[in-house]
């Protein structure tokens, strides 16, 4: 059995069991709109309520997705997130979809390839994230644009060094706020984790890619190896992609 299918084998392992974990959860309300339009669904996206819903690759709420589509196809373009690279995938091919009303003063860049989760992020969140702003602020000074390599970059200097990327300074550079009390949602503990991870809610953690809330997640695990790996959402997608190794976990409760 070679390397890729393996991999493959151990994702579907893991949309298992994250589809067991979530359908422990409470049963949708009446009007539930979440749900998976592509051509291998994700299992999880009837069970979800509206926050978890439109963030989750692969889920519409209404037509809506902080994704702005979906990838439909293979199993390997359900989990895509950016239509490059869903569209660059020979299986995968993307679906727009409308933005989901704005809950939030926290935007991205304005671009195709912005980070997507910004707009679910209150203020903490929000300025510590890369390629996120409030009100035009954060605590990097700025956001690098250009593309999908550009999104994640924090700071002018790598900004600056990688083709295509130009840094838009910030109306303002906030303090880094300080954490809560009890830090239960953690990162990969690299320096390339999420920097979100201990700002966010016990549900917003678990459904974040990067983030574990005592070592539990809806996706099992987490990639690391770099910043092409954290936001990486499968065991496949972490897989196949270079210097990334996914790090296994239980899925979240």
């Amino acid at each position: 059995m070679n390397s890729a299918t393996v991999a493959m084998a151990r994702a579907a392992a893991s949309l298992v069991a994250a589809a067991a974990a979530l359908a422990c959860l409470a049963s949708p309300v009446a009007g539930q709109s979440c749900y998976s339009a592509t051509a291998w669904p994700n299992p999880s996206c009837p069970v979800l309520g509206w926050s978890a819903c439109i963030a989750m690759p692969g889920c519409l709420w209404n037509g809506t997705s902080i994704y702005w589509g979906s990838c439909s196809g293979s199993p390997a373009c359900t989990y895509q997130t950016l239509p490059g690279v869903c569209k660059s995938l020979l299986t995968c091919s993307w679906q727009r979809a409308a933005w989901p009303a704005d809950t939030t003063l926290c935007g991205g860049d304005g671009t195709d390839v912005e980070n997507p989760t910004c707009k679910m992020f209150e203020r903490n969140a929000c300025v510590m994230a890369p390629g996120c702003n409030w009100q035009g602020t954060n605590v990097f000074g700025g956001w690098c644009a250009g593309g999908a390599q550009c999104t994640f970059q924090a700071s002018p200097v790598t900004c600056a060094l990688t083709p295509g990327c130009a840094w838009t300074p910030a109306t303002a550079t906030v303090p880094v706020p300080p954490p809560p009390t009890e830090q239960i949602c953690r990162g990969d503990g690299t320096a390339f984790q999420n920097p979100t991870c201990p700002l966010l809610s016990k549900t917003a953690c678990t459904f974040t890619p990067g983030c574990n809330w005592k070592g539990q997640s809806v996706y099992s695990g987490w990639c690391v190896g770099g910043p092409q790996c954290t936001y990486l959402p499968t065991s496949y997608t972490c897989a196949v992609t270079p210097g990334c190794a996914w790090t296994p976990s239980s899925p979240a409760p």
